[in-house]
């Protein structure tokens, strides 16, 4: 019960925030809302089609393809949207970029127990990219560089990824009651975090710190 009504808590928060964000976009007429409206979609495509095999056959989905191949738009369009916003410009050093990216594979390797070998691959490489973005931002020894929306826009993606890990790491251990009710606490924290995106876009795109 307590799942389902989560699940059509994230649907009703995706729907909301595509909404909002396609209409920013249509508005403003600028490329971050409109990756923003991308992200959105492309991860509400995948919940959909997850849920719907959840609802009709009361199972997860046998071709679990269809559902990643949505979030790992969603995934991509969310390092467009830190790019575009001046992502580029901050980078790891090599040492915290190694690090940053060996994170992503070691869960590839431990998630592959129970999952597809290529699905998590994939998974590796984008979340490496995504990640090496994000604390290259949180990080930087660039100070201003960036301002205000940029870290809040990497923040919110920093709490979104580790939440989806949570999530991820939790599910290999269904059986187990407690580490279940953390995957619940980790799809939850996922949902709220879609406002905070709208949110982040919404100051100054150079807005740097007081």
């Amino acid at each position: 019960m307590f799942e389902t009504l989560e699940n059509l808590l994230q649907l009703i928060i995706l729907n909301v925030c595509a909404a909002v964000s396609l209409l920013s976009a249509l508005k403003r007429r600028k490329r971050p809302h409109m990756l923003l409206f991308f992200f959105y979609l492309s991860y509400l495509l995948g919940d959909i089609y997850w849920q719907v095999c959840l609802f009709y056959f009361e199972e997860t989905p046998r071709i679990s393809v269809v559902s990643d191949l949505s979030w790992y738009a969603a995934y991509l369009f969310l390092y467009l949207l830190i790019m575009t916003e001046g992502g580029d410009k901050h980078k790891n050093g090599r040492l915290a970029a190694c690090a940053v990216k060996a994170f992503p594979v070691l869960m590839a390797l431990f998630y592959m127990q129970w999952g597809e070998v290529l699905s998590n691959i994939i998974y590796a490489l984008i979340m490496g990219l995504l990640f090496s973005r994000i604390t290259g931002v949180l990080f930087s020894k660039t100070g201003k560089t960036g301002g205000r929306r940029l870290r809040r826009l990497c923040l919110t993606a920093m709490i979104f990824c580790l939440a989806e890990y949570a999530s991820w790491t939790s599910s290999c251990f269904w059986d187990v009651d407690a580490l279940r009710y953390t995957y619940y606490a980790g799809d939850l924290l996922m949902t709220l975090c879609f406002p905070f995106f709208i949110a982040a876009l919404k100051a100054a795109p150079g807005e740097a710190d007081a």
